[in-house]
């Protein structure tokens, strides 16, 4: 199905970006230069794929997604939501095309 693989490639990039991300903050906590706050570092990750997007960012299993292997919901640790994961660093959005 297109949701599946839209999330599979979603997970994809994730993968990649979440050790880009990490090496960024760690870059910066090893330069030592003090802040008066510290840097939040928020990446954003377009979808195009309605599903995928609802998938990626409730976190909640249907009935045509239950089946989908658990080694691509991963990232759902990293996703922000202001309820569930306000400490998420990666924002999801929703891109409708016309």
């Amino acid at each position: 199905s297109t949701t599946h693989a839209e999330y599979v490639g979603l997970t994809n990039a994730m993968r990649t970006l979440i050790p880009i991300r990490n090496l960024i903050v760690d870059t910066i906590e090893q330069m030592k230069i003090q802040f008066n706050d510290k840097p939040k570092i928020i990446c954003e990750v377009f979808e195009d794929n309605q599903s995928a997007y609802l998938l990626a960012t409730n976190q909640q299993l249907s009935v045509r997604t239950k089946y989908f292997c658990v080694k691509y919901h991963f990232f759902w640790q990293y996703v922000y939501h202001e309820e569930k994961n306000p400490e998420g660093s990666f924002q999801i959005f929703l891109i409708v095309f016309n």
